[in-house]
């Protein structure tokens, strides 16, 4: 789940948005979050299935590769669906102006890396600061949520079974 969400969700919103018009952009980015949440919940229920029908041992020793078995059967079509995915006008069009930064920065001879030029000025670091505090609080909450609230339940309280 870590590596879909963190790799492919951030991509489906940019792709999402840049195909989309502006009277259905919010739509089409709130789709973005619901198939990560739906995501989650398909894992929640095939690890359902998958210990409803085994015993603990059967789980421990050979179960829990099941849920990567079922993902065997959806990855073709997966794969289709990225593949037949056109890209968007937007990343057309900044290849055509890269290729043209690229020129004009040769022409100036600017030998700054990126990182040098972000951490050169104050409030460049202010607003670095303020994003990685942003993002990381946001990120706690979202495993808090999701990983650890579950596992404190079934392995503390025993609630969950």
């Amino acid at each position: 789940q870590g590596l879909s969400v963190g790799g492919q969700l951030a991509g489906s919103y940019v792709l999402s948005i840049e195909q989309s018009t502006a009277t259905n952009r919010g739509f089409r980015g709130s789709i973005c979050d619901a198939s990560a949440v739906g995501g989650f919940l398909l894992a929640t229920a095939v690890s359902t299935v998958v210990r409803s029908f085994l015993t603990e041992e059967e789980v421990n020793e050979w179960g829990w590769r099941a849920p990567f078995w079922f993902s065997l059967l959806i990855a073709p079509a997966l794969y289709h669906i990225v593949k037949q995915t056109e890209e968007s006008k937007f990343w057309s069009e900044r290849t055509n102006q890269k290729e043209h930064q690229e020129e004009i920065r040769e022409q100036a001879h600017q030998t700054n890396p990126a990182v040098m030029d972000l951490l050169a000025s104050p409030f460049r670091r202010r607003q670095l600061a303020g994003m990685i505090g942003i993002l990381g609080t946001c990120t706690s909450g979202f495993y808090m949520i999701f990983m650890w609230t579950p596992l404190y339940l079934a392995n503390l309280r025993g609630l969950i079974s």
